[in-house]
């Protein structure tokens, strides 16, 4: 692992991360959830039948915790590579989450972390 910069540590430290207890998810008609709001400081497991939700729920929280990562770490020096980081993630969302069924229905799913906010809204 490389050490960091002087420049590099003072930027870390001045970024504070929310605990991971300010981290929540608000999911509606997404895949097999119908509605389903989850806050991490309230749940220590997440139970239900198969197919219910319970791993999606788990791969939302991941992939929105590891986009804000990337979005803070990441280097983009201009609008236009901006663009192109969201739509690499936003490739990276459908590949992950809706593949070749992303005509069939629409959905918004809203992740909070501190206060830093991401929306995936798909209509119709």
């Amino acid at each position: 692992m490389p050490f960091l910069q002087d420049d590099q540590k003072q930027r870390v430290n001045y970024m504070r991360f929310p605990s991971l207890s300010d981290e929540s998810l608000i999911v509606n008609n997404f895949l097999a959830i119908e509605t389903c709001q989850v806050s991490l400081k309230d749940i220590g497991a997440l139970i239900g039948p198969q197919a219910a939700g319970k791993s999606i729920i788990a791969k939302l929280f991941y992939f929105f915790r590891s986009y804000l990562r990337d979005t803070f770490f990441e280097f983009v020096p201009s609008i236009d590579d901006r663009r192109v980081f969201n739509k690499s993630k936003a490739d990276e969302f459908y590949e992950l989450f809706v593949g070749s069924d992303d005509e069939a229905y629409s959905f918004k799913i809203e992740y909070y972390f501190g206060e830093h906010f991401v929306s995936v809204v798909k209509a119709k």
